[in-house]
């Protein structure tokens, strides 16, 4: 398989970090590719809130200096996970392109807030790693989330909370005719074109004209080399159709599935929910995401 020569895998911490630091190490272990495990550390001082003249210099100081120390804690504590986990599945340390043709790992660190590094730092990697994002803000945190995926360009591969032991066997795709869904699937290509199973899911009341563009991305994908079947899901819109999405994945045991992130205006979906945030909160399997 070509087309993905390096992951880049958010590590936040080492108890959010595990999952998708598993997920990439095992598609490079399939893929033969480079991953970067990657953390940021939290900028202390800014982090540490200020109350104008009322708080007095040496206790904002000692404030500082405990956040400081945690964000260093943090920090080796990630980094011993990624070490850890790279000497069980014996991948390589090497940060040297080309490398050798087999996986290998490298480890970079940075200081600031972390949606914006991991934004910038995945324009310059094939494909993004993150976890499914904590319901109160815990790393991977929603906007690092939403960073990854509107301001990298690339293609934001979410773990579930267990790392799965092989990824793209049987692919599924949500489709629904839009250019976010377009990218998606060219991101998912190197995927695609690997996989022993690929189905193509819409809803039955989806976009207008979805089920005749579901039966041309058949046909595209036919070029590609991959026969695919188209599957019509009977099921309402919203938190429904993301329900039916993770019914008919379970039952094509789907080991990915392949959607376009917030179709609609990112807002919206922001405050109404729907079938973005829905398979981010119930998926069980990656989901790779494009914006």
């Amino acid at each position: 398989m070509t087309g993905i020569r390096t992951i880049l895998s958010v590590v936040g911490d080492e108890a959010t970090g595990e999952a998708p630091l598993r997920t990439a190490l095992v598609l490079a272990r399939d893929l033969g590719c480079h991953v970067e495990g990657f953390h940021v550390r939290i900028d202390a001082s800014a982090a540490v809130p200020y109350v104008g003249e009322a708080m007095a210099g040496a206790l904002v100081e000692e404030m500082v200096e405990a956040a400081e120390k945690e964000a260093r804690e943090r920090a080796a504590k990630a980094h011993g996970l990624f070490a850890r986990v790279c000497a069980e599945l014996a991948i390589a340390l090497d940060d040297t392109p080309p490398g050798t043709g087999g996986p290998s790992a490298s480890w970079q660190e940075a200081r600031g807030a972390e949606p914006e590094h991991v934004a910038m730092r995945g324009r310059v990697a094939d494909l993004l790693v993150l976890g499914q994002p904590g319901l109160h803000g815990e790393p991977p945190s929603l906007l690092t989330l939403n960073a990854a995926l509107l301001e990298s360009g690339r293609p934001v591969l979410v773990a579930p909370p267990q790392a799965p032991a092989e990824i793209g066997r049987r692919i599924a795709i949500a489709w629904n005719g839009s250019a976010e869904a377009a990218r998606a699937v060219m991101g998912a290509m190197p995927f695609l074109v690997a996989a022993q199973e690929v189905t193509v899911l819409i809803a039955e009341i989806d976009e207008e004209g979805a089920d005749a563009t579901a039966h041309e991305l058949e046909r595209h994908l036919a070029w590609h080399g991959v026969k695919a079947g188209v599957r019509v899901l009977h099921a309402a819109a919203g938190t429904r159709a993301g329900e039916a999405l993770v019914a008919a994945s379970d039952e094509v045991k789907a080991d990915l599935l392949v959607m376009g992130a917030y179709t609609h205006s990112r807002l919206r979906q922001l405050i109404l929910g729907g079938v973005t945030r829905h398979l981010l909160g119930n998926a069980r399997i990656p989901l790779l995401l494009s914006h």
